[in-house]
Formats: structure tokens, C-alpha cells, sequence
């Protein structure tokens, strides 16, 4: 005989009322780790963080594996002034991911590790005009360039990152009120954004002069390139070092 089954032998002989109590307690742990081990827990949730605003939903096999689909806009647009010129940037940080957590002792706390599809670019654009008997003159990161008189040109460019990113971090999830669907989430990790690229173009018409013979030739898109590098030298000092993206995301949701 097995030492619980001799414990409620015996509580069955001198204390009745306590055997019963016990038996009904080992049946309902059982039922509950029962549950645990076989129950799907599917998961809905809005996130907020690093990321941008979006949507999580997830499905959890049993208490120890669970995979995630979560996704976001981020992104934002600004005109500054680069040079003697205004420019319109364009940040695109779009993302979505698939993860899969693993909860190490089958409770609160898990690990992930997944991959993020993110657009992670950054884009300049200015446009100008020049009209009959006037100048259109730029200057940027020390060249001095100009439109063919009676047209219409374009500067733009493109600083990107790698759009498929490894994910690592740690969470901890637990539901807000007992007895209630609703749960909160905390994400820590990392996205790897690989070594960023920029390229430069132009459209239309333009030359550059060279200051120190005091000539003019049609503008390259090397020129072009080393002028906005110099002209945003601490933002592409920033960019060029760039490797991981912080990821800090709250989600708040119902499980069923």
C-alpha cells in the first residue's frame, strides 16, 4: 500500500469527516494539474511600447510552450531644414512577429525567442523648383549645388536595416483579477537590426560647384551622398553604430 493511501486508511479508521476532506483535495489537484497540462489558453491582447501600438494574439500548448503573433505601425513624418533647404523625413518602423515562449517552470516567467518583420527605414525627400530668370541655389554639407533654370529636381534618399530581425527577451505574464479573463504582459528583449545601408539619388538637373577651381559639373549621386552625410553627420553617426533595437512592450488582454 502506497504512503497516502495508508494516510487516508488510517484517517479513514479514526477521523472520517478529515479522510473525506483529503480525498476530495487530492481529486481536485489532480483535476487542476490535469487542466494545466492539457487546457489550450488562446490570448488577445492591445500592446503598447518601443514597437508602436498593436495587436497580440497567442495560444498556449500546455504550462511550459506558448507561440505569439503580435504586429505594429510605427512610424512618423517631420520637415526640417538641411542645409538651406527644406526636407520632409519619413521614419517607417512597421513590424510583425511570430515568438514563441517558453515558461521554464511552467508558471508566470518565460522566455522568447522569435523573428520580427520590421520596414526600419528612414527617408529624406526634397523637391525644388526654378522658374525663368531666378536661382535656386542649395547648400548642403559644404557643396553648393544648383538647378538647371526652367525645371524641376528632387533630392532623396534611403537609410535601411535589415527587414528580418532575431528577437530575443523575457516577460512575465498573470491575470488581473482572480477568477476574470483578464491578463497583463511586460516583454524585455532585443530585435538584431543587422548594419544599416544608405543610398542617395537625384532627379532632375543639377550641377555642383568646385570651390576651388570655381567650376561647375552635373552632380553625382556620390556628391549628393557625401553632402547629406555631412549635413545629418550626427544622425548617421548614430545610424552607422546601430545594431540592436530595444524592445519595452505592455500588453493588456483577455484569455479564453
Amino acid at each position: 500500500m502506497s504512503e497516502s493511501r495508508l494516510v487516508l486508511f488510517l484517517l479513514a479508521l479514526f477521523c472520517p469527516s478529515q479522510a473525506l476532506h483529503a480525498g476530495e483535495q487530492q481529486v481536485t489537484d489532480f483535476e487542476e494539474q490535469h487542466r494545466n497540462a492539457t487546457s489550450p489558453d488562446f490570448s488577445i491582447a492591445a500592446t503598447g511600447g518601443t514597437q508602436g501600438l498593436g495587436l497580440s494574439i497567442g495560444y498556449r500548448f500546455n504550462p511550459y510552450i506558448g507561440v505569439r503573433l503580435r504586429g505594429a505601425p510605427l512610424g512618423y513624418s517631420s520637415t526640417e531644414t538641411w542645409g538651406n533647404q527644406r526636407t520632409r523625413l519619413n521614419v517607417n518602423g512597421d513590424n510583425a512577429g511570430l515568438l514563441v515562449d517558453i515558461h521554464p517552470f511552467g508558471g508566470n516567467f518565460y522566455l522568447t525567442a522569435g523573428l520580427t518583420c520590421c520596414e526600419s527605414t528612414m527617408r529624406y525627400r526634397a523637391r525644388f523648383t526654378r522658374g525663368l530668370g531666378k536661382d535656386c541655389h542649395i547648400q548642403m554639407g559644404g557643396f553648393h549645388f544648383e538647378l538647371r533654370e526652367d525645371s524641376a529636381g528632387e533630392l532623396s534618399g534611403k537609410y535601411s536595416w535589415n527587414k528580418l530581425q532575431p528577437y530575443l527577451g523575457i516577460g512575465y505574464t498573470e491575470t488581473i483579477t482572480a477568477g476574470y479573463p483578464l491578463y497583463y504582459s511586460i516583454d524585455l528583449g532585443i530585435n538584431y537590426m543587422g548594419n544599416g545601408k544608405f543610398r542617395s539619388s537625384n532627379k532632375g538637373y543639377f550641377t555642383v560647384e568646385d570651390p576651388r577651381w570655381l567650376t561647375t559639373s552635373e552632380a553625382t549621386d556620390e556628391q549628393i551622398n557625401a553632402a547629406v552625410r555631412r549635413e545629418g553627420r550626427d544622425f548617421f553617426r548614430l545610424a552607422d553604430r546601430l545594431r540592436f533595437y530595444p524592445v519595452l512592450q505592455l500588453s493588456i488582454g483577455l484569455q479564453f
